[in-house]
C-alpha cells in the first residue's frame, strides 16, 4: 500500500495549519486560577488590615462634607471626588494586598511547573541518552512539521516505562521512549517520535506544565485564610468567635473553591484529549497512518469506572483511529465547552474589575472609568481564546447543534455571575448591579456568539476549498476578541442603566446614546460590515437591499407626521437615529425571512449599510451645523444593539428557506422597512 492510499483523506496541510484552541483554553485556565488567588489576598486584607481600612474610611467620611439631597448634581460629584480622593490610598493598598494572592499562587505554580514534571523523569528512570539515530529522528520530524521549536533531547526510560512521553523542565524539552521501542518494527517506532515531536511542534509542553503547577498551586493557597483564621481564634482564645472555620461564610466559600477547581479540571482535561488528537493528526501529516493506526488497534484498554474515564487525559485508542479516519479534530464546540467557558470568563471579569476598581483609585482624573473597559477587555480575550475561535474552526463542516452553541455561553455567563469567588459572603452581584446586568450581559454575549458563528459561516463561503492562510486565523481571533469586549462593555453599561431606570427599554436606548463605548462600537460595526461584504457573493442584491431600506426609512421620515416634544432640542435627532435602526432591522428582518438564520451573515453587510445611508440621509435635511461624528456614532451604536438583540433569535431559525428571487430582497426590504418606520414615527415621543 502507497503513502498516499494510507493517509487519511482529510489529514491536509490545511489541518496541520489551523491553530490550535488549546492555547487560549490554557491561557484562560492560568488567568481564572490566578485571579481566584486575588480572593485569598482579600480576604487576608481583611483579617490583617481590615481595622486600618476601617479606620481610614471612618476619618474620611469625617473629614469631607457628606452628599445632601440639597446637593446640585456638580457639588454631589465634588463631594463625592473628596471622599474618594481620601480614600485612595487605603484602597490601593487593599487592591495590591489582594493581587498578592495571585503572585502567590504564581510562584507556587512556577515551582512546581519544575517539579511535577522533574518527578515524572524520575519516576521513568534511571534514564540513559539514546543512540545519535533516535536523535536525528526526532529532529527530522519536528523539521518536517513546518516548526522552528528545538528538537528535544531523545533519552530511554527504564525497563519497566511502557509509555512515550515528552516534558519540559530547567528551560530543556526532552523525550523520554521506553526501551522496548528498538525492537518494534521500524514504521511503527517512527510514528511513535512523530506523535511525540509533534507535542513538541506544538509548542505547548511548557504551556502544559505550568497549568497543571498553577492549578495544584491553588489549592494550598485556598487554605491560607482558613489556617489563618483558626490561628486567629486559638491565640485570642475565643472559640465562641463568629470567624470560626465552623461559619457559614467558610462553608461557601469552599463551595466556591471547589466549584472553580472543578470547571479548570473539566477544560484541562479536554483540552489534553484535543491535544493528543492534534499530535496524532500533524504525525500523519504526509506520512502513512497505518503504523499509527496499527499501534492504538494493539492497544488494550482496560476496563476502567467512570470516574477514570471522566480524568484520563488521553483519549480510548477506539476514539483516537476514529478521529485519523476523519482526518480532522472533533468538534470543541460543545455545550458543556461553552458553559464553562462562559462561567470562567465571569468570573475573571468580576475578580479583574473589584481588583480594578480600588487599584485605579485616585492614580488621576477619570482614572476609575478604565477599570470596567479593562475587565470587559480581559474577559473578551479569554471568551475569544477558549470560545470564539473554536466557532471558526469548522463553521458548516462539523454537526453542531446551534441552539446548544448560542445558549451554552451566555447559560455560562449567569453561572459564573452567581458562582464567583467575589460574591461569597453577599447577597447581590456587586460590582454588576443587580439582575439587570446579568441578564443583560448574558444576553449580550449570546448576540455576540452568534455573530461570530455568522461570520465564520461567510468566510467558509466565501474560502471554498482555498487554503486558509494562518494571517485568517489572526483575523479570527482579533475579530472575536473584539466581539466579546464589545459584548461584555454592552451588557454591563446597559444592565447599570437598566437598574438605574428601572426600565428595560429605556436603559438599553440611553446605553446606546450616552455610553462610552459608542465610538468604538460603531467603530466596530463598520469593521464587520466590511469583512461581511468582502466575504459576500450577493454584493449588488446586497446593496439593493440597503438602498431599498434607506429609501423607505427617508420617505418615511420625511412624509409621515412627526410626534415628538420640540421643546427638547435632542428629541429630533434621538427620532433621526430609531429611524436609522428602523432600516438596519429591516434588513435584518427582510433577509432572514428569506433565508433563514443564513441570512444573518448576508444582513450584516446590508443592515449597517443602511443605518449609515439613513442617518446620513435624514442629517441632510436637517441643520448642517449638526456635529456629524457623534451624529453618526450614536445612529451606529443603537443599530449595534438591535443587531445584537436580533441575533439570538434569527439564529435558532431554520437553515434552508423557500427559494427567493434577486428582485424579492429588495422589495421585502422597502415593505419592511416602510413598517419599522412608521411604528418609529408613531412611538417618537416614546422613543425619544
Amino acid at each position: 500500500m502507497t503513502t498516499t492510499e494510507q493517509r487519511p483523506p482529510g489529514v491536509s496541510a490545511e489541518t496541520a495549519r489551523v491553530p490550535s484552541a488549546g492555547r487560549g483554553r490554557y491561557a484562560l485556565l492560568i488567568v481564572v486560577l490566578l485571579l481566584a488567588g486575588v480572593l485569598v489576598g482579600s480576604l487576608l486584607h481583611g483579617q490583617f488590615l481590615g481595622l486600618a481600612w476601617r479606620d481610614a474610611f471612618l476619618a474620611c467620611r469625617a473629614a469631607t462634607p457628606p452628599v445632601t439631597a440639597g446637593d446640585t448634581p456638580a457639588q454631589s460629584v465634588e463631594k463625592s471626588q473628596q471622599f474618594l480622593q481620601c480614600l485612595a490610598p487605603a484602597e490601593r493598598r487593599k487592591g495590591l494586598v489582594s493581587l498578592s494572592g495571585a503572585v502567590l499562587v504564581l510562584l507556587l505554580g512556577l515551582a512546581l511547573t519544575q517539579l511535577l514534571p522533574w518527578r515524572l523523569f524520575r519516576r521513568a528512570g534511571p534514564v540513559r541518552p539514546a543512540p545519535r539515530e533516535w536523535q536525528e529522528r526526532a529532529e527530522r520530524a519536528v523539521r518536517s512539521m513546518h516548526r522552528r521549536a528545538a528538537p528535544p533531547q531523545v533519552v530511554f526510560g527504564s525497563l519497566a516505562l511502557r509509555e512515550a512521553f515528552t516534558i519540559r523542565f530547567l528551560r530543556r524539552t526532552r523525550m523520554v521512549l521506553p526501551p522496548g521501542i528498538v525492537t518494534a518494527p521500524a514504521e511503527q517506532a517512527e510514528a511513535i517520535v512523530r506523535h511525540e515531536s509533534a507535542h513538541v511542534a506544538a509548542g505547548d509542553v511548557g504551556l502544559v506544565w505550568l497549568t497543571r503547577g498553577v492549578w495544584w498551586a491553588l489549592p494550598p493557597v485556598l487554605l491560607l485564610p482558613m489556617i489563618t483564621t483558626e490561628i486567629r481564634v486559638l491565640l485570642s482564645g475565643d472559640t465562641a468567635s463568629p470567624h470560626t472555620l465552623w461559619a457559614p461564610f467558610w462553608a461557601e466559600y469552599a463551595a466556591r473553591a471547589a466549584l472553580v477547581l472543578t470547571l479548570t479540571a473539566l477544560v484541562s482535561t479536554s483540552v489534553l484529549r484535543s491535544r493528543e488528537h492534534e499530535a496524532d493528526l500533524r504525525a500523519v501529516q504526509g506520512f502513512p497512518s497505518g503504523p499509527l493506526r496499527a499501534l492504538l488497534s494493539r492497544t488494550t484498554t482496560r476496563r476502567m469506572s467512570w470516574w477514570h474515564r471522566a480524568r484520563a487525559i488521553h483519549p480510548p485508542p477506539a476514539r483516537r483511529i476514529a478521529v485519523l479516519d476523519a482526518g480532522d479534530l472533533p468538534g470543541q464546540t460543545r455545550v458543556l465547552d461553552g458553559v464553562v467557558y462562559g462561567a470562567l470568563a465571569a468570573m475573571a471579569a468580576q475578580t479583574a474589575t473589584l481588583v480594578a476598581l480600588p487599584t485605579f483609585l485616585g492614580t488621576g482624573e477619570n482614572s476609575q472609568s478604565y477599570a470596567v473597559p479593562l475587565s470587559c477587555l480581559l474577559a473578551g480575550v479569554l471568551t475569544a481564546a477558549g470560545w470564539g475561535t473554536a466557532l471558526w474552526r469548522t463553521p458548516q463542516r462539523s454537526a453542531l447543534t446551534l441552539a446548544g452553541v448560542t445558549l451554552s455561553l451566555p447559560l455560562g455567563v449567569a453561572l459564573g455571575f452567581l458562582t464567583d469567588f467575589s460574591r461569597t459572603g453577599t447577597t447581590d452581584l456587586s460590582p454588576f448591579g443587580d439582575w439587570p446586568q446579568l441578564v443583560a450581559v448574558s444576553l449580550a454575549m449570546a448576540g455576540a456568539a452568534c455573530l461570530s458563528l455568522a461570520l465564520a459561516a461567510l468566510w467558509a463561503g466565501h474560502a471554498g476549498t482555498i487554503p486558509t492562510p494562518r494571517r485568517i486565523w489572526l483575523l479570527a481571533a482579533v475579530l472575536n476578541t473584539a466581539l466579546f469586549t464589545g459584548a461584555w462593555w454592552i451588557g454591563m453599561t446597559s444592565g447599570t442603566l437598566i437598574t438605574v431606570t428601572g426600565n428595560w427599554f429605556h436603559g438599553i436606548a440611553i446605553a446606546g446614546m450616552t455610553a462610552t463605548w459608542q465610538e468604538p462600537v460603531a467603530l466596530g460595526l463598520i469593521v464587520v460590515a466590511g469583512l461581511a461584504w468582502c466575504w459576500n457573493r450577493r454584493r449588488l442584491s446586497l446593496l439593493a437591499v440597503g438602498v431599498a431600506a434607506t429609501a423607505a426609512a427617508l420617505a418615511g421620515r420625511r412624509l409621515l407626521p412627526v410626534d415628538v416634544q420640540h421643546t427638547d432640542p435632542l428629541s429630533l435627532d434621538r427620532l433621526d437615529w430609531w429611524v436609522a435602526v428602523s432600516a438596519a432591522t429591516a434588513c435584518v428582518l427582510a433577509l432572514t425571512a428569506l433565508h433563514g438564520r443564513t441570512g444573518l451573515g448576508n444582513s450584516l453587510a446590508a443592515a449597517p449599510l443602511a443605518a449609515l445611508l439613513t442617518a446620513t440621509g435624514c442629517l441632510l435635511t436637517r441643520d448642517p451645523q449638526h456635529n456629524l461624528i457623534p451624529y453618526l456614532t450614536s445612529a451606529m451604536a443603537l443599530s449595534t444593539l438591535a443587531i445584537l438583540c436580533l441575533a439570538l433569535p434569527v439564529t435558532l431559525l431554520p437553515s434552508r428557506w423557500l427559494r427567493a428571487r434577486p428582485w424579492h430582497r429588495p422589495a421585502l426590504a422597502l415593505a419592511t422597512a416602510a413598517g419599522t418606520t412608521t411604528i418609529v414615527m408613531h412611538l417618537g415621543n416614546v422613543l425619544t
